[in-house]
């Protein structure tokens, strides 16, 4: 499974690009989607750049977005905790 090769890091810079996709796909700017969401500008460019974001604050992103339901299947992509997790030894 994808998330068994990815880092922390790297699963939320691709959640941060997916949500980029989506804002662009949609013509808005950041400082657009930012106050349509609620959200501090600073915030949302910090989140496309980091990944970093409270899951609120991606909650209400998503809600403008339009893209909710894609929330569940996001979150069992990378956290399914059914999943057996295969931890790799670097030597």
């Amino acid at each position: 499974m994808l998330s068994q090769l990815l880092t922390p890091n790297e699963i939320k810079l691709n959640i941060a690009q997916m949500i980029k996709s989506y804002r662009i796909a949609r013509e808005l700017t950041q400082k657009e989607l930012a106050k349509k969401s609620g959200i501090n500008y600073n915030t949302y460019v910090r989140f496309e750049q980091s990944g970093d974001i409270q899951i609120k604050n991606l909650i209400k992103i998503m809600i403008v977005l339009e893209i909710t339901d894609k929330l569940i299947p996001l979150m069992e992509k990378y956290f399914n905790p059914f999943e057996k997790r295969v931890k790799k030894r670097v030597k």
